[in-house]
């Protein structure tokens, strides 16, 4: 068995700034309402003194400190269905901590892994998924002890870059530990390939796919993507024909 992480460094030096985070995701989250498709997420906001139900108790089964808590009671989110997910890259998903088995103490020793909570490995009190994989999707784990975002995916490593005494140890069980960026280059870099057409979100056989092929983009840019003038839902209906014939 594994020793228990160490504790996190001293917070007086962190880039960590709940309020940016807050703001950064709000932004992408927006952004994301721009594009065609799917037909707008609902997204919601905490009321003033955030989610009710996020509480130290209701969360206990979490081990998450109260840095992240706040977070979590004060973050907006892109509401989540089953067979009816949003997606912000391949198989990669914005968590929803508003789902249904949040809303009280959770029994993951009965039920399992739900989706918002990494398999196979634990992570720090301090460190909190932003988004959930599945298949070959990433977990986007936020360091609250420095304001970073590593990916975290459902694979395994044979080199550790931090040794075991490390606050930074747990990123050795991601795909390239030495990869940690602040979280708004992560969200500006995938803005931009949604902006310059690398990635188009639009369903396909009912769930969430990111397409590649040059006809969506050149349907994308028919209708003004990216500027001002962009007709969204003509956009949207040219793309939902042109999927019709695909199938």
């Amino acid at each position: 068995m594994s020793n228990p992480p160490p504790p996190p460094p001293p917070a007086t030096n962190s880039s960590y700034n709940q309020e940016e985070v807050i703001a950064t995701l709000t932004s992408f989250y927006k952004f994301l309402l721009t594009l065609p498709w799917p037909t707008p997420p609902t997204l919601l906001f905490p009321p003033s003194d955030g989610w009710a139900h996020i509480t130290p108790e209701n969360f206990a089964w979490l081990n998450k400190n109260d840095t992240v808590l706040s977070l979590l009671r004060h973050l907006p989110y892109i509401r989540q269905e089953n067979y009816n997910e949003v997606v912000v890259d391949f198989e990669t998903y914005p968590a929803d901590y508003r789902r249904a088995y949040f809303l009280t103490p959770y029994d993951l020793a009965r039920d399992g892994n739900p989706y918002e909570v990494p398999g196979r490995v634990s992570f720090p009190p301090w460190v909190v998924p932003l988004t959930y994989g599945k298949g070959k999707g990433k977990f986007w784990m936020l360091d609250t002890s420095d304001g970073t975002v590593i990916y975290f995916e459902v694979s395994t490593r044979d080199d550790s870059v931090f040794a075991d005494d490390d606050p930074r140890a747990w990123r050795n069980e991601c795909a390239d530990p030495a990869s940690a960026r602040p979280l708004a280059e992560v969200i500006e870099s995938l803005r931009k390939e949604y902006e310059d057409l690398v990635i188009v979100n639009l369903p396909r056989w009912g769930k969430p796919f990111i397409w590649t092929e040059g006809e969506v983009q050149d349907i994308m840019r028919r209708f003004g993507w990216p500027t001002a003038d962009f007709d969204r839902e003509g956009c949207r209906d040219a793309l939902v024909a042109w999927q019709s014939e695909q199938d």
